[in-house]
């Protein structure tokens, strides 16, 4: 399964007490493929730092970067479909 994981989402995931530490589980057993980009990976930098500590977002974004199914797009590269410009709230 193919995800784009949100920063609050990500922020849920951290504690092995969440019952959302599963997504991230899913991640390190190869049943999800995450994608990301550069904007949601300095999100998550910032967010991780200023709610946990900057070891603990190096470790977590250390950890996606060893991932075996992990895809850093680079959404300018991206062609727009005429259906996600209709419902785009942004042009």
């Amino acid at each position: 399964m193919r995800i784009v994981l949100d920063t609050n989402a990500l922020l849920r995931c951290i504690s092995r007490k969440s019952v959302f530490s599963v997504v991230l589980d899913k991640l390190y057993q190869d049943v999800y493929e995450i994608y990301l980009t550069n904007d949601i990976l300095l999100e998550y930098e910032e967010k991780l730092k200023s709610i946990f500590s900057e070891d603990v977002a190096e470790l977590v974004l250390g950890s996606f970067a060893l991932l075996p199914f992990q895809r850093i797009i680079d959404v300018s590269k991206l062609k727009r479909s005429n259906h996600h410009r209709r419902c785009s709230k942004y042009p």
